[in-house]
């Protein structure tokens, strides 16, 4: 990256995620509950069908699902708010913590490629991260609570253990314990910004959240424009996408 570029760290709020099942389904009015859409298989044959109707590459058969969750997953963060961000460096992933963010950008810092301005979005209530340590490596393992016994192949399978079940033992100290450690660790993040004179902005995208700073960019009336009872009705999402843009634009100053 150029030391001009914005970087945004966030969770699916900036992937654009699921907004091309209407595409891949057929179905202009799908609508969308991302960890359902996740666990479905009937979905998952679809996406399959998809990718080998839009995708000529020559690949390994056996790892054609993740090929085609790979596509969807660039293509959908191709159509996301953030391509109206121009410059913007767009390191999203679903399932996001402030651990997982600070991270990423130690990595970009140490690369000595210092960014013009940082994006944080909030994340969902339901992501949960570890760091575990294991034969002198550090992981930095997140995931949503819902996926937590969910096939994976990210992390090593004794790390994703270790992970699994020590996220089990902290939910047993419940909210306010999550709460904590959001805070904290939204703190150890933004210090590290501050250290290295980084201006970064807060987007504020779900109301929940409002308990981890009051330093932040309210965004909070814009996912409902595309939301009923829990559930995303896809076409609005993509609808709003640009106007999504252009309130984020306006707020840090680029309108």
């Amino acid at each position: 990256m150029q030391d001009s570029h914005i970087v945004l760290l966030g969770d699916c709020i900036a992937t654009g995620q699921s907004m091309l099942w209407p595409e891949i389904t057929g179905d202009k009015d799908f609508v969308s509950d991302a960890i359902d859409c996740a666990k479905d298989k009937v979905l998952e044959k679809k996406l399959v069908s998809w990718y080998l109707k839009n995708y000529k590459e020559k690949i390994n058969l056996g790892s054609v699902i993740d090929h085609s969750l790979k596509a969807k997953l660039n293509k959908e963060k191709s159509m996301s708010w953030v391509t109206g961000i121009p410059g913007c460096l767009n390191l999203a992933v679903a399932g996001e913590t402030f651990q997982g963010m600070h991270k990423k950008i130690k990595k970009i810092i140490e690369e000595d490629t210092i960014p013009s301005m940082v994006l944080i979005t909030c994340f969902s209530p339901t992501h949960r991260c570890v760091v575990i340590n294991q034969n002198s490596q550090k992981f930095v393992v997140k995931r949503d609570l819902a996926l937590l016994e969910e096939g994976q192949k990210i992390w090593p399978e004794e790390v994703y253990k270790e992970f699994v079940s020590r996220v089990k033992k902290q939910e047993l100290f419940g909210e306010e314990f999550q709460k904590r450690k959001n805070k904290k660790s939204f703190t150890i993040l933004t210090k590290l910004l501050d250290l290295h004179s980084i201006p970064y902005k807060f987007l504020l995208f779900r109301e929940y959240n409002k308990y981890i700073s009051n330093q932040y960019m309210d965004l909070s009336d814009l996912p409902a424009t595309y939301s009923n009872n829990g559930y995303e009705l896809l076409n609005k999402k993509v609808e709003a996408q640009p106007k999504i843009a252009k309130r984020v634009l306006n707020k840090i100053g680029l309108l």
